[in-house]
């Protein structure tokens, strides 16, 4: 995806969005993460039944951005569109572990050693290939390369019509897997030739302008899939995204909440009944009985279906270990969390949330250890990553060296309740209380967690509870660490606060 293509946003509540939804990225419940107070042991949690982890792949491979070898620079959407919609297909096959398409689209437009390639996701096999569109009429040329080696294992040519393009994909898929001695779980019951060859082409165009993320690029995705949708109702993989569309925009405040929330619940319905074998739709599910509803247990049985289906998706993988770690199994929340690194090597999310899960489970080390190391992949810098820092700081002492850390952090909401636990930790009350009533007087109709937890973090219980409470009526999904998170271990005692836990079913009923 190139960098020129990502929108930014033109109005203040737009900007506050972006900055959100960016964070919805990289750690999908972490939006709150703002103080670490040790205590002896983690906080006593409700015992959850355990999803289990499937064993790992004995072969790997990677599906690398097909290039657009068509006439017209346009046609990209597409090459992108059926390198996405091939992976997919891969990832029905039986002990095949196959890598996440943020992963697989790192080495787009680069002229990359393969071997090398192979060895950073860490896989058997790779394939790549090219596009050429002129009308109705597509070539697909793919090749299927040792990793190890570098040496080709097969080409082929494929010379279809659009009309064709949802069997081809199925034919590649087959060669793939035979090639690797796997089999291909189930016939796919997303595309079909009784599909809309001109809807599919459609949601091509909506993937690629989801992908692009920012708001101006979101609500062209949402006409895309709308359009797609009415050519051909039917078509599942288009109510899925369409579902992803409404969710984002109603998280940025472009959809009212009830009208937005109904919108995404709708189309993701439509997407589960037309396709109930889709683990992307369970998945999303998963995230939305978070976001909406703070429905953990009905998260971790859509989760839990997803990987039954797809042992391998990433997003599946990552929401379990947010569940795990929300109810302080962190040892799960880990080891659901490499799982999700495995499948998604070179996506900055795996490593920021192996940091945090460690600096939640009181292991400071380790967690400035994998903080550093997702800083350096990312280039030094990425929002949230100096807020973290500074709270993984604080717990060893280093409260100067916290400061600093948190004065780094980009987004300016992270960055000012980084510096008013900080400068509350040093004794500077004056510029702690400066920091805060800027968080409040800016963010407070979208962060009220965290302002409750600067609160906590002072011990104040009154206002901790105030805006706690307000998080509450808004449905903040931010609320599923309110157990486990270490701001929170001062008012930890308090009866108004175990109660609270109580009713976001974070604690066991006496």
């Amino acid at each position: 995806v190139r960098d020129e293509a990502t929108t930014r946003a033109t109005t203040r509540r737009l900007n506050i969005a972006t900055i959100i939804v960016a964070v919805i990225a990289v750690s999908l419940f972490a939006l709150d993460q703002f103080a670490f107070r040790p205590v002896a042991t983690p906080f006593p949690q409700t015992p959850k039944a355990e999803i289990s982890i499937p064993a790992k792949e004995a072969k790997a491979i990677a599906v690398l951005p097909f290039v657009n070898v068509s006439s017209d620079e346009e046609q990209e959407y597409f090459s992108d569109g059926l390198t996405e919609e091939l992976l997919n297909v891969l990832a029905r096959g039986n002990n095949l572990r196959v890598i996440g398409r943020t992963s697989s689209f790192q080495f787009k437009d680069k002229n990359e050693d393969l071997r090398e390639i192979g060895r950073k996701l860490n896989v058997s096999h790779l394939l790549e290939g090219s596009v050429r569109r002129a009308g109705d009429d597509v070539r697909i040329t793919v090749q299927l390369i040792d990793s190890g080696s570098g040496t080709q294992l097969w080409s082929r040519t494929f010379d279809r019509t659009l009309e064709d393009i949802f069997a081809v994909q199925d034919e590649i898929a087959n060669a793939v897997t035979n090639e690797l001695q796997v089999e291909l779980l189930g016939a796919s019951q997303t595309l079909t030739a009784e599909h809309s060859a001109e809807a599919y082409d459609w949601y091509l165009k909506g993937l690629r302008a989801q992908h692009l993320l920012g708001p101006e690029n979101t609500r062209e995705a949402r006409e895309h899939f709308e359009r797609s949708i009415e050519l051909d109702p039917g078509l599942a993989v288009s109510w899925e995204k369409l579902a992803g569309v409404y969710g984002a925009m109603t998280v940025a405040g472009e959809l009212p909440t009830d009208e937005g929330v109904e919108l995404a619940k709708d189309a993701l319905s439509r997407a589960l009944e037309l396709d109930p074998t889709s683990a992307g739709a369970y998945a999303r599910q998963g995230v939305f009985r978070i976001m909406f509803d703070l429905n953990w247990k009905g998260a971790e049985a859509a989760f839990e279906r997803a990987l039954e289906i797809d042992p391998n998706n990433a997003d599946a993988l990552s929401g379990a270990s947010h569940l795990a770690n929300a109810f302080g199994r962190y040892s799960d929340a880990l080891e659901y969390n490499a799982r999700s690194i495995e499948v998604d090597p070179l996506n900055i999310r795996g490593l920021h949330n192996k940091a945090f899960f460690h600096y939640v489970g009181r292991n400071p080390e380790a967690a400035e250890a994998a903080l550093l190391e997702a800083l350096d992949f990312a280039g030094g810098n990425y929002t949230y990553a100096h807020t973290v820092l500074s709270l993984i700081l604080l717990e060893q002492g280093r409260i100067e060296e916290a400061i600093a850390a948190a004065e780094k952090e980009v987004g300016e909401p992270f960055r000012l309740a980084a510096q008013t636990i900080a400068y509350y930790a040093a004794g500077r009350l004056e510029d702690s209380d400066a920091a805060l009533e800027e968080l409040i007087e800016k963010y407070s109709d979208r962060l009220a967690v965290p302002i409750g937890g600067s609160y906590a973090y002072r011990g104040d219980v009154d206002n901790a509870m105030k805006w706690l409470n307000r998080a509450y009526a808004q449905g903040d999904p931010q609320l599923s660490v309110a157990g486990v998170h270490p701001v929170h271990d001062n008012i930890q005692s308090d009866p108004r606060f175990q109660q609270f836990l109580r009713k976001l079913d974070l604690l066991p009923e006496n």
